[in-house]
């Protein structure tokens, strides 16, 4: 009954929310009232990630959909902008799962939000409610956000400084000298999500130089 009374306020919240943000729903709290305790059992690297993973693609988080306080995770709708692996045939748009619910979210790992663009590397989840469900591997811990300089050129920024090492090859350009390329990408992202500038970054990469590092290979299954 608890969790039925907080599913209903959740779902009551994020339509106020769309009401206010132009018509996407949006998740009803993204930092939760408490923490959620993690233990990564397995340090993904992003070779490792990109083997084991059923799709591997650059998405847009788009929708809201729900959230499950048993096993507390939150459903999203997320449209494929760019595959670089995919196992199962998915189409333009996949239902993305994150850990973490509008009550307790890992920290420093808010909910994502509408307008989020991410590189993920995902696994096939069975979800009762969702035929094309995904969960992340690796959590919080091997993914990418994406945001684009002022051109338009596109950039992967690790904000944990986890899944960054594991990349060779490829300049970390967050280390430069000249902060304005950082400034625009922080603006860039800033345009749709209000939590950005709390975001810490500690690897910038060229889209260019780590898409190259996505091996073909793996997408031959």
């Amino acid at each position: 009954m608890k969790n039925c009374l907080r599913l209903m306020t959740a779902v009551l919240t994020a339509l106020i929310l769309a009401g206010c943000s132009g018509g996407a729903a949006l998740p009803p709290r993204r930092n939760g009232l408490s923490y959620m305790k993690v233990s990564l059992e397995e340090r993904y690297t992003v070779a490792s990630a990109m083997e084991e993973s059923d799709l591997v693609i650059l998405a847009r988080v788009g929708d809201w959909l729900g959230e499950n306080a048993e096993q507390t995770v939150t459903y999203y709708r997320a449209e494929v902008l760019k595959t670089f692996k995919d196992k199962n045939g998915e189409g333009s748009e996949i239902v993305l799962i994150q850990d973490g619910d509008s009550e307790s979210t890992v920290q420093g790992y808010p909910l994502f939000t509408a307008g989020n663009e991410l590189l993920l590397f995902l696994k096939k989840a069975s979800a009762p409610d969702y035929e094309n469900a995904y969960w992340m591997a690796g959590s919080f811990a091997a993914f990418f956000d994406a945001a684009r300089d002022k051109s338009g050129r596109l950039y992967y920024l690790d904000r944990y400084g986890i899944f960054g090492q594991s990349v060779t090859g490829c300049e970390n350009l967050f280390l430069g000298t000249d902060r304005t390329l950082i400034e625009e990408l922080r603006a860039y992202q800033e345009k749709t999500d209000s939590l950005a500038p709390e975001r810490q970054i500690h690897y910038v990469f060229s889209a260019d130089e780590l898409e190259r590092t996505l091996s073909p290979a793996n997408n031959a299954e």
